[in-house]
């Protein structure tokens, strides 16, 4: 059975074959792996400073929400869209009614 799988003729050829097909069989294991605990760790680490950074807007725009101060809420936006790699902006009241928004004019991402 295992002569038709490799079709050799030789022992020596058979076992060259078999190490390359385990050799193939564990290189793909753990490719997959690597691939696998990388995409994971690039998403937790994404979503983590995702939360830090509208924790640490929510904490500087508070004020003027309470307040009503658009301007200074689209300051601190345009602060963030501008100054950081940060394409928009949204906030939203209580209700999801839009109170302010911001975007970066600019094509160019990094």
């Amino acid at each position: 059975m295992i002569s038709k799988l490799y079709q050799s003729t030789s022992l020596h050829a058979l076992f060259r074959k078999s190490q390359f097909t385990i050799f193939a069989i564990t290189f793909f294991i753990c490719s997959f792996t690597f691939v696998s605990i990388s995409v994971f760790t690039i998403e937790t680490y994404a979503k983590q400073n995702l939360q830090l950074l509208s924790h640490t807007l929510l904490e500087r725009i508070q004020p003027a929400v309470v307040f009503n101060d658009k301007i200074t809420i689209e300051q601190i936006l345009n602060e963030y869209t501008n100054d950081h790699s940060i394409r928009a902006i949204h906030i939203y009241d209580s209700e999801h009614h839009l109170i302010a928004q911001s975007f970066k004019l600019s094509s160019h991402t990094f």
